[in-house]
């Protein structure tokens, strides 16, 4: 047995542990974890609604962030898992996917970010990315953006999202709200807030085929993810190989029992040859 399939077993593995059960994606991706109603249009959003970001080719380089017309294999596996992930949504009516892991340092944010630039490479759709990882975010460290970008001020009812989102030089169809680097003051709770489901529903509505990438805080680190997996339709659930514990994944899919689970991604595969594939019954 080759070591993609020895890999692809470990995460099915993981799963039967946890009971879950029924089809599911999986993807081993060759990245690294990251650092210790409106218009209702098809097209792009519109750039009157976002400020410029300009990200520079070297700064996606160094945090394994992909471009959009990246031929690499791990460009490959991640068109291969929104070829899935978007069957699978469109097939529920679903358009908000929440990217989760147990811990911190699991690499869902890497996978959030290639996941959200191979959506928006997609014709058929736009992807806007929310950092919702107040704890910890990242999203802005991956794109450059500034001390000022904060979607927290959106949930705190200060800002709006128009004037928070930023689209990324490079990738017409993708936006980002990224949050504050170094952590949101006073974050706890942001998330509970009735202006967190407002803000998730506004940008689900604003265009119908906007697919909403969360950033979410890892499920066993604090409460927040708890309270924002029932604002998803679905979710992308990360493991880092060689580096997330059998028991934090039995534990964290059994929390997250509420809310489809839709596939799993085995991140952190520098010696495999990425191949996403449907799970098996």
């Amino acid at each position: 047995m080759d070591k993609v399939r020895q890999a692809l077993d470990r995460a099915r593995a993981e799963r039967a542990a946890a009971g879950i059960e029924g089809d599911r994606v999986v993807a081993t991706i060759e990245t690294r974890p990251e650092g210790a109603a409106g218009d209702t249009s098809h097209g792009p959003p519109s750039s009157a609604l976002a400020r410029a970001l300009a990200v520079g080719a070297d700064l996606l380089d160094r945090h394994r962030v992909l471009r959009p017309d990246d031929r690499s294999p791990a460009a490959q596996a991640f068109r291969m898992l929104r070829t899935q992930i978007l069957q699978r949504m469109r097939e529920n009516g679903w358009q908000t996917l929440g990217v989760v892991s147990a811990r911190s340092l699991d690499g869902k944010t890497t996978v959030a970010a290639n996941l959200a630039i191979a959506i928006a490479a997609d014709p058929r759709h736009t992807a806007v990315l929310v950092d919702l990882d107040l704890h910890r975010p990242a999203v802005a460290k991956l794109f450059g953006a500034g001390a000022d970008d904060d979607v927290a001020e959106v949930l705190r009812e200060r800002s709006t999202v128009d004037a928070m989102m930023l689209k990324p030089t490079g990738m017409e169809r993708l936006r980002l709200l990224p949050a504050r680097l170094g952590g949101a003051e006073g974050a706890p709770g942001l998330v509970a807030r009735p202006s967190c489901e407002a803000l998730l529903s506004e940008l689900k509505h604003r265009y119908t085929n906007r697919i909403i990438v969360v950033d979410m805080p890892p499920l066993l680190d604090n409460d927040d993810a708890l309270t924002l997996a029932p604002l998803c339709d679905c979710l992308l659930f990360v493991v880092a190989e060689g580096r997330t514990a059998r028991g934090d994944v039995t534990r964290a899919l059994t929390l997250l029992r509420e809310t489809p689970v839709i596939g799993t991604v085995l991140n952190n595969c520098s010696s495999l040859s990425p191949a996403p594939a449907p799970a098996q019954r």
